[in-house]
């Protein structure tokens, strides 16, 4: 006759191996590694759904017409009837954009929400991830939940959590947009992949999806910038 299981006993054993198993395993932690200083490949990358940066001074930039406006943007307020000095009829006039378009530093914020850059470093470790580019950095803590402010002002429910072998960073504002980014390697190149997906607020649904490759001319082994100083470049 079989001998009976103590159930209380088979409870201590699971338990026992679930406290066996590694920090970093358990945890859920990726088996990539992201860091590295990482350059844009343009060829393989979709432009920038912004108006391009435009050259000249400050004064000059706030005075230039963006001639390309977002479709998010496009609603402009009623027109404005002028009289036409040729025939003395009454002619709409469009009016200009809303003001902020005119803005630089409006621009700038979208470019640092949407992360912008043709140069990305990233510093991985066990529980953060930093993100560091010309508009700024960002230092994520993976598998916590926290509310940020954003470039443009909000403040958003930011998750930031693996998901296999991508990393998965979610930005809702409330009775907003909501912001996912994911980042991955390609497992044809090892190059990084950088997909923004955008939704609700209102807005058309956007998907942007960016490639970046190593930058050849950091030393192999060399920690990326702000590890252990800024980080050593080959001459070239």
């Amino acid at each position: 006759m079989a001998a009976r299981r103590n159930p209380v006993r088979s409870t201590l054993v699971l338990l026992a191996g679930l406290l066996a198993v590694p920090g970093s395993l358990a945890a859920g932690a990726p088996a990539v590694d992201l860091t590295g200083e990482w350059v844009l490949n343009a060829a393989l990358s979709q432009p920038s759904p912004l108006p391009p940066a435009r050259p000249g001074g400050r004064q000059e930039a706030v005075r230039q017409v963006l001639t390309e406006i977002p479709p998010e943007d496009s609603v402009l307020p009623d027109p404005v009837v002028e009289v036409d000095p040729a025939t003395g009829r009454p002619v709409p006039v469009r009016r200009r954009p809303p003001s902020w378009l005119f803005r630089p530093e409006r621009l700038e914020a979208f470019r640092q929400l949407i992360g912008e850059t043709r140069d990305l470093t990233i510093v991985q470790s066990e529980t953060y991830v930093d993100l560091r580019h010309g508009q700024g950095s960002r230092s994520l803590e993976v598998g916590t939940e926290s509310q940020v402010s954003l470039p443009t002002g909000e403040l958003a429910d930011q998750r930031v959590r693996w998901r296999g072998d991508r990393l998965v960073v979610e930005r809702r504002v409330p009775r907003g947009a909501r912001l996912v980014e994911t980042y991955r390697l390609l497992p044809e190149t090892g190059q990084l992949e950088l997909t923004l997906r955008r939704s609700g607020g209102g807005s058309p649904k956007l998907e942007w999806r960016r490639v970046f490759d190593r930058d050849e001319a950091v030393a192999p082994g060399v920690s990326p910038a702000g590890t252990a100083g800024a980080a050593a470049k080959v001459p070239r």
